[in-house]
């Protein structure tokens, strides 16, 4: 008899849970609905990343700018889609990414006063090998008590995949537009010193040389195509509108393209 009113009880509560359900009162995941275990991964930069240094180098590469993104990436452990505890990794990564130019549509030309003409055109420029340097990150992984006591299950995973998807994220970020358009005012000008000092090299006057980019670099050309970054990455970002800045840069004067 104490079985049967135990039953018909817990009958009753399924009965009255599901009317609630049904009303819009509250939302009650039923095992059958969804997944029994589930995670969902986040990645959010929640400060602007920073350009810290920007350097002149040699070769077709004359300029190379260093970053660093401060990233969070969260996951929520869920069961029958109720979030049980949910792990934070709060990432600095530093990293670099090189100011290119494609040398053959670039042109010389002689003036008539015997000086010399060059011209870039901003398509032939690109900003190449965008990564984050692994002994420049700094990693502050918490998962809580909860997460403490629920290490042993089998579905919970280690926080490796987490570390892994803000890096990716702070990859993306160094050689992303926000960055290399922020940093481009000092970009540009070294590139306009780097052929200067190829031409002053071959003998001209620095007062003769007429550098010139023509038009604006294509910025976002290493920035992720969102429908590729979904198949290849099970995180999710979350767009805060934040932007990169660059820091003041020490005035030194001219720099010399050929040292790195």
């Amino acid at each position: 008899m104490k079985l049967m009113k135990t039953l018909a009880a817990l009958g009753s509560l399924v009965v009255v849970g599901w009317a609630l359900n049904i009303v819009g009162v509250f939302d009650i995941n039923w095992p059958w609905e969804t997944e029994i275990a589930a995670q969902r991964e986040t990645v959010i930069q929640e400060e602007p990343a920073q350009v810290v240094e920007i350097e002149p180098i040699s070769l077709d590469c004359h300029a190379r700018v260093h970053a660093d993104v401060p990233v969070r990436a969260t996951k929520e452990h869920m069961v029958l889609g109720q979030v049980y505890r949910t792990d934070t990794v709060d990432v600095r990564a530093g990293g670099d990414v090189d100011t290119c130019v494609e040398g053959d549509p670039t042109t010389w030309e002689q003036t008539s006063v015997g000086g010399v003409s060059v011209r870039i055109p901003a398509g032939s420029i690109h900003f190449e090998r965008p990564r984050v340097d692994l002994h420049d990150v700094d990693t502050d992984f918490d998962k809580g008590l909860a997460g403490k006591i629920t290490d042993a299950l089998p579905w919970v995973d280690d926080d490796e995949i987490l570390t892994t998807s803000a890096l990716a994220f702070a990859q993306d970020t160094i050689g992303g537009s926000e960055c290399m358009e922020a940093a481009y005012e000092v970009t540009e000008q070294m590139l306009i010193d780097a052929y200067t000092a190829q031409a002053i090299e071959q003998g001209l006057d620095p007062d003769d040389v007429s550098v010139t980019i023509q038009g604006r670099p294509d910025f976002d050309q290493n920035d992720p195509d969102p429908a590729i970054a979904a198949d290849e990455f099970d995180f999710e970002i979350v767009d805060t509108g934040v932007r990169c800045t660059v820091a003041p840069q020490p005035d030194d004067g001219p720099t010399d393209p050929g040292t790195t």
